[in-house]
């Protein structure tokens, strides 16, 4: 997830929205909309970054399907900016829509504008040919702060057909980065 912000109609100076940074972006991730089918598998990993110009937060967490001894696993990471330097405004949906580059003609793209998260959203999935959902990423941007929560399943289907069903994974996604959003602002 990726967070950043700058200023409204004030130049360049930066607009952070209310974002304040953290030096566990882990402690703030809510994982929540993913306990009644998952466990925590390891213990999650964060990260910073802190330059004149860009401060960043990453944390991964691995999380197991509830009961699975057969490897199956499902990786959240959890991506924030605050960008102080440049507004990231134009080039934001060209962001969203530039992943069918790294991925081509390999997996279903669909990218679509979300409603009612920060100045603009979008959710970008991947599907595997038989419409498994493998891999989602909803980006937020508010101000000149950036978050970005991405989904990655590793799962043996039919066994897990469930928790690749799209309208779930998304509707996951959005409460945990609107529940991590929250809790960045407190």
């Amino acid at each position: 997830m990726l967070l950043a912000t700058g200023g409204l109609g004030g130049g360049d100076r930066p607009d952070l929205a209310g974002y304040g940074t953290t030096d566990d972006l882990c402690a703030a991730a809510d994982v929540s909309a993913f306990e009644d089918s998952y466990s925590i598998d390891s213990e999650p990993r964060a990260g910073t970054f802190s330059g004149d110009r860009l401060e960043k937060a990453v944390c991964d967490i691995t999380l197991t399907p509830t009961g699975d001894e057969n490897y199956n696993s499902v990786y959240l990471n959890y991506e924030v900016s605050w960008h102080r330097g440049t507004d990231p405004a134009p080039e934001f949906a060209d962001q969203a829509r530039s992943s069918e580059v790294f991925f081509g003609n390999e997996l279903e793209l669909t990218v679509e504008e979300v409603s009612g998260l920060g100045d603009e959203a979008y959710l970008v999935t991947f599907a595997e040919e038989s419409g498994e959902l493998t891999w989602a990423v909803l980006s937020v941007r508010e101000g000149w702060f950036e978050a970005h929560l991405s989904w990655n399943a590793f799962l043996d289907t039919p066994e897990y057909a469930e928790l690749v069903e799209a309208r779930s994974v998304t509707a996951a996604l959005r409460t945990s980065a609107e529940k991590t959003l929250v809790a960045l602002k407190e």
